[in-house]
């Protein structure tokens, strides 16, 4: 979810509104440091936290989310499959998917 200040929902759930947060932060840091997401990543969980936002969770889970966050963001740049088991899991659903080829 995009952040938006005047965001209804947003503004009735913390936190969606800390998520969304982070991920605003993220891609703006990552603008200004000219693309070096790990560093936008950590910069913004810890401004986050700062800011008491999702704070409880990323206290607990920092490590984890930094990791997924790196992983999920570079798979939407970059979407080709990664390694021989990605091409492998293509092909056996082009084939699934194609039954009539």
């Amino acid at each position: 979810m995009n952040y938006n200040t005047d965001s209804e929902i947003l503004q009735r759930s913390p936190s969606l509104l800390g998520y969304s947060k982070l991920l605003h932060y993220i891609k703006t840091a990552a603008k200004d440091n000219g693309g070096d997401l790990k560093s936008a990543i950590n910069t913004s969980v810890k401004q986050c936290m700062e800011e008491g936002l999702i704070e409880e969770f990323l206290r607990k889970h920092s490590r984890e989310v930094t990791g997924m966050l790196f992983n999920e963001i570079t798979v939407e740049e970059d979407p080709r499959p990664r390694g021989l088991r990605g091409w492998r899991e293509i092909r056996f659903h082009q084939r699934r998917d194609c039954r009539t080829c």
